[in-house]
């Protein structure tokens, strides 16, 4: 019990240490206006004064509100240099505020011990010490207005990042709209320019092709010259569909006696040359006879 007791207090003095500064700039605040108010209520009651508590409160609630005005003011003038409203307005209300409090206090306190009849040292010192106290309801209201101008500059700092933090997600959705426009426009130049190159290359084929056409058609045009004369001996027999020239010859005269060299050229497949050369033949081997336009088989 004993070890566990030194730990106690070892932590807790530790505690203390470390959070004396929060601690203090949060009692402060609500502990600082007690003395004052203490010393107003009793200074009232032993001067008989009916409702000293009520009375003490207004008037620790009007410190309380002068304090609180003059940081509010003085965090209004810091944020707003163009806008500023004259101090001298918390200075005087709270300056009303003191002389209140203290002509109370000095007058039922302060006065009575030190105009009595040999007054020791600590009665003196006990009736001035009160006289101080409303300078603490100062120092609490103005660290109540302290506290709220650094949870407004908080709130501004935040809200100020949110902004930049606003316009760099803008700024970044913007980039990336180029970025991905640029992308799409760089993407359909190069969609336009294979079409180009597709149609171009397509038109040179056209050409191409027209003038290979061109050409063939120049080479299936040019006349083909006949031949007048047939080289093929008179013995020699040319097939036609399976069918000998000389018969068809024969047999389109011995139907025909009167039909020309050319219609005869025309169902054999030869010239009229040919056909006049093979009827000469003929006539030498005496298959036919020939008696002016017509030519007579004999055979």
């Amino acid at each position: 019990m004993k070890y566990l007791s030194k730990d106690f207090l070892k932590n807790t003095v530790d505690w203390t240490v470390d959070n004396a500064e929060h601690v203090l700039i949060r009692a402060t605040p609500i502990l600082s206006p007690l003395p004052s108010a203490f010393a107003i209520v009793h200074a009232l009651t032993n001067a008989g004064w009916a409702q000293p508590m009520l009375m003490g409160g207004v008037i620790e609630a009007m410190g309380m509100g002068a304090g609180a005005t003059i940081g509010f003011i003085t965090s209004h003038n810091r944020q707003n240099p163009d806008r500023t409203i004259d101090p001298r307005f918390g200075y005087g209300l709270f300056g009303f505020y003191v002389i209140v409090a203290a002509s109370i206090i000095g007058g039922y306190e302060t006065l009575p011990v030190l105009f009595s009849d040999a007054p020791s040292a600590s009665a003196i010192i006990r009736s001035i010490v009160p006289l101080l106290f409303p300078g603490l309801t100062l120092i609490g209201s103005v660290i109540v207005a302290l506290q709220g101008y650094m949870r407004r500059t908080s709130e501004d700092a935040a809200h100020k990042l949110a902004r930049v933090e606003a316009e760099q997600d803008t700024e970044r959705q913007h980039t990336d709209a180029e970025f991905a426009l640029s992308l799409e426009m760089k993407r359909r130049e190069a969609e336009l320019r294979l079409a180009q190159q597709q149609a171009e290359h397509a038109q040179k084929l056209e050409i191409e092709r027209q003038k290979a056409a061109a050409k063939l058609s120049t080479k299936l045009s040019t006349p083909v010259k006949s031949v007048d004369k047939d080289t093929t001996p008179t013995t020699s027999v040319k097939p036609v569909d399976g069918v000998n020239v000389d018969e068809i010859i024969l047999n389109f005269y011995r139907d025909n006696p009167l039909g020309s060299l050319r219609k005869a050229g025309a169902v054999a497949g030869i010239s009229h040359t040919a056909v006049s050369n093979k009827l000469e033949d003929f006539e030498e081997r005496g298959v036919v006879h020939r008696n002016g336009n017509g030519v007579e088989v004999l055979e």
